[in-house]
């Protein structure tokens, strides 16, 4: 959910997915980084112009994927062989999901050291608030107010 009111919405690829059970799903997810990410099944397709089919209706392109791989499925038209170009394409994937890797795992001791941070401000919340919640029992017994039951 996107708060900012003036942010561009992503853009949408559609995308034919061929599932294992050998039924063709038609969807739209979003653009994101050269990827077609699908949030909810929390997979992601890389986008190559080569292997969107063009349709002759002049509707969108369309990226046609199988569930089993980030790689899109080259349905060339003619003698084209894929087999050297789906191998770079897996070297690519590889080279970016290791530089996406890198960052992430850069960023983690970040969020570790804010999460650290919130986790103690919350236990410091916490024993305040039960030295208070004892103060004003002990105030209370003092004081006659309240009576315990033996």
């Amino acid at each position: 959910m996107n708060l900012n009111p003036f942010a561009k919405a992503k853009r949408k690829q559609a995308v034919l997915i061929l599932t294992e059970d050998s039924r063709i799903v038609e969807d739209a997810f979003p653009v994101n980084r050269g990827y077609v990410v699908d949030s909810k099944e929390r997979e992601a397709y890389f986008l190559d112009a080569e292997a969107l089919i063009k349709p002759k209706t002049g509707k969108a392109s369309v990226l046609p994927v199988s569930e089993r791989s980030a790689v899109p499925l080259y349905l060339g038209v003619g003698n084209v062989k894929w087999g050297p170009r789906v191998k770079a394409l897996n070297g690519q994937l590889t080279t970016i999901a290791r530089e996406n890797l890198e960052k992430t795992l850069a960023a983690l001791p970040e969020k570790a050291s804010k999460d650290k941070i919130a986790d103690t401000f919350r236990l410091v919340i916490l024993i305040f608030a039960i030295l208070a919640v004892i103060l004003i029992l002990a105030g209370l017994l003092s004081s006659g107010n309240l009576k315990l039951p033996w």
